[in-house]
């Protein structure tokens, strides 16, 4: 710009020396011509000065415009760099921090490993000095009771004549009963075959109580404390190090309802259930059948057999893993399971959820709670799931399935004998209610049934007088005394025990000062293959010798599995008087 004005000022200088040197002949035109020659070059020197002057510009925003990208990607680096180095730095102090709580927990459970070790040792003294203690007590008073009976003996008379005779003079002079005394003899025939087969003798097989100083159980059996405690030591440790280095949690079960609350709960279901009126229950029930036809289609339960189960996988995906759970379109129950499974819960809770609603929707005038819906639900549920499995092909006794047709006739015998007991209790229900309001109905009824059995007898007795038969005198005794007995049903699976049942009914002859004669008498009870045989199933979970033995052979292996016999012998006494 100061290049610019000298130079104007050197050309303004040449031409007033120009103007001094030449005279003027026009003054006016020639300043005229002067200024606009000075205009157009101004505007020439501006018009180059303005371009220089972006061009200056646009350079210098270029030049900014690069340093700035450049200062940019240096700060990016920089920062990237502090961040890895604040990272790994971070990454090593957690790293020792986890170190130094891993060391410190594991001294704190070594120290507490030891204490806890010297604590079981001083147990295991003090016990082992108790038990010695109390082996040398049991063992004076053995010996002072074994000399005590030793001098009696040899001090008491022997008494003379019949040992009979002493006895009942004794029993006149002391007034004691001629009680049984029972006397157990083990009849394990393996046990003394395996023993006599080691050739030991009886008097080396068997071992004093008082000989060793150990308890009969011996530390050979015990699992050692140093074990035990190193098993709990690395169980503790694992546990600490999922829950400090991984962040896994322990699980919780706090969603389960408590022991507790589950007996409130049915208390207040079973209040309810007895406070309320009939026809509200029956409301209710009508209701849950309805949502059962909707949903399963079943219109009784005979309907239920054509139910199809969830799938085992299905039903493992979703309590083992992260399965779907039911359809609620398409509910299908886990029959191999009761209603307390998470498979069969989830359901009972929709179908719960679905009657709720209905009640919402539908305004009904009986409303109940969440309780006692789901436990008509659960007791709906028992009785289809029950009619499900028996209307499954079962084992016959040649160890196979059964046929459809076999299923479906066992199916329709049991049917009709449930038609049977169904008819015969409600004859009994409806006579015992009527029987309940007619006092004189009752009088009638007991007096026309005696009439009509002795009528029976007198045609009875007159029949076989006239014919002569070898039983008249049998009839005679019936008619002249009716004795009541009970005939014991016949239980195949149960092992024979009448000659111990006979021995306590024969106590109670012998013993009739001991037993007092108040109260009913006992009825004499028949036992005879004769008798029927009971319906019920047989009893499991028995030892092996309280089954009868023909009986359990002829068992297949599935039905001696389903017994679950358990794992301890018990060894079966012969009972005998002494």
């Amino acid at each position: 710009m100061k290049t610019v004005l000298q130079k104007r000022e050197t050309e303004l200088t040449s031409l007033h020396a120009e103007l001094e040197v030449q005279p003027i002949a026009n003054p006016f035109r020639c300043y005229t011509k002067l200024h606009l020659g000075l205009e157009q070059t101004h505007t020439k020197e501006c018009a180059a000065h303005q371009e220089q002057l972006y061009n200056e510009q646009r350079l210098a925003m270029q030049r900014n415009h690069s340093q700035l990208e450049e200062f940019q990607r240096r700060l990016e680096l920089e920062l990237q760099s502090q961040m890895e180095k604040m990272s790994t730095s971070q990454a090593a102090n957690l790293e020792a921090c986890v170190q130094e709580e891993v060391t410190r927990l594991r001294e704190s459970l070594q120290a507490e490993k030891e204490r806890e070790m010297a604590k079981l040792e001083q147990e295991v003294m003090r016990l082992r000095e108790s038990l010695q203690a109390e082996k040398e007590r049991e063992m004076a008073n053995f010996e002072q009771q074994h000399h005590r009976m030793r001098k009696v003996r040899t001090t008491t008379p022997q008494p003379d004549g019949d040992p009979t005779d002493c006895r009942e003079g004794i029993r006149r002079a002391r007034g004691i009963s001629t009680r049984t005394r029972l006397i157990g003899v083990a009849v394990d025939i393996q046990e003394d075959v395996g023993n006599e087969g080691n050739g030991g003798s009886p008097g080396e097989r068997q071992t004093s109580p008082v000989e060793g100083g150990e308890p009969s159980g011996g530390s050979s059996n015990m699992v050692p404390i140093s074990a035990m405690v190193e098993a709990v030591t690395r169980g503790v440790e694992a546990a600490l190090h999922n829950v400090l280095a991984d962040g896994k949690m322990i699980p919780s079960r706090s969603g389960r309802r408590s022991r507790r609350r589950r007996v409130c709960e049915d208390e207040e279901v079973k209040l309810e259930k007895e406070s309320e009126p009939v026809v509200h229950r029956d409301f209710i029930l009508a209701e849950v059948r309805r949502l059962f036809k909707e949903k399963l289609g079943i219109t009784q339960d005979l309907d239920f057999i054509m139910h199809r189960p969830a799938t085992a996988e299905d039903v493992r995906a979703y309590e083992y893993e992260d399965g779907f759970g039911p359809d609620r379109n398409n509910l299908s129950f886990d029959l191999t399971q009761n209603y307390s499974s998470p498979w069969n819960t989830y359901i009972l809770k929709l179908l719960c959820q679905e009657l709720q609603a209905r009640c919402k929707e539908e305004n009904w005038p009986i409303k109940r709670g969440n309780n006692y819906i789901t436990e008509i639900l659960r007791e709906r549920y028992k009785r289809l799931r029950t009619v499900w499995r028996n209307a499954q092909p079962k084992l016959t006794s040649k160890g196979v399935l059964e046929t459809p047709t076999e299923t479906e006739a066992r199916l329709v015998e049991g049917r009709i004998q449930m038609g049977k007991d169904s008819r015969q209790a409600n004859s009994r229900r409806n006579i015992s209610l009527q029987l309940s309001h007619d006092p004189l109905l009752i009088s009638a009824l007991v007096g026309q049934k005696y009439h009509r059995r002795v009528m029976v007898l007198d045609e009875m007795v007159k029949s076989k007088s006239e014919a002569q038969d070898d039983d008249l005198q049998s009839w005679n005794s019936v008619e002249n005394g009716v004795e009541n007995v009970l005939r014991v049903k016949n239980m195949p699976w149960h092992r024979n025990i009448d000659w111990e049942l006979e021995i306590v009914d024969f106590q109670r002859l012998l013993d009739t000062d001991i037993f007092s004669p108040q109260g009913s008498k006992p009825l004499t009870r028949k036992r005879s293959p004769d008798n029927p045989s009971t319906t019920r199933d047989a009893v499991k979970a028995l030892p092996l010798a309280l089954y009868d033995g023909a009986w359990f052979a002829q068992l297949t292996e599935r039905q001696i599995e389903a017994l679950n016999i358990p794992q301890q012998t018990f060894s079966w006494m012969k009972v005998v008087v002494a």
